[in-house]
């Protein structure tokens, strides 16, 4: 079966689940191609360089002032290199870029950076882009 569409994925370069997600649900003539964003290393948690998985040991008041708390990972410096990661997909030409972690365009609470970055992406790409959070809204229009 040829294929008839590429969809680009950034992805935290910390996750191991997306990709088989993404092939386990869409059909054999749609290709995902995917790019890691750096966010840190695995399981590292903040103010210290031990390495824990997702266990994040740390208190509920340590965690909403430390902005590295979510997951162990840095979502900061993740959107760092959504650009990079955006223009190197585009040299497979997609037709469409994917930003396929929630938390890393909604941890901030609003929804006006998830379309910042959103933009960022197309910017850096010439592809039209979305996010996980924005693909949701749509999907509720």
């Amino acid at each position: 079966m040829p294929v008839t569409k590429r969809i680009g994925a950034l992805v935290p370069a910390t996750n191991p689940v997306v990709e088989p997600d993404f092939y386990r649900v869409l059909p054999p003539e749609i290709t995902v191609h995917f790019e890691r964003m750096f966010n840190g290393d695995w399981g590292n948690q903040p103010k210290s360089t031990k390495n824990t998985g997702h266990q994040i040991d740390i208190s509920s008041e340590e965690a909403a002032t430390v902005d590295t708390a979510l997951f162990g990972f840095d979502a900061d410096k993740m959107n760092e290199d959504v650009s990079r990661g955006a223009r190197s997909l585009s040299n497979i030409k997609p037709d469409i870029l994917v930003y396929a972690c929630t938390s890393g365009t909604y941890h901030k609470g609003y929804i006006q950076f998830d379309r910042e970055m959103s933009e960022e992406m197309k910017l850096a790409s010439g592809v039209e882009s979305i996010t996980a959070v924005g693909a949701c809204i749509e999907a509720f229009k």
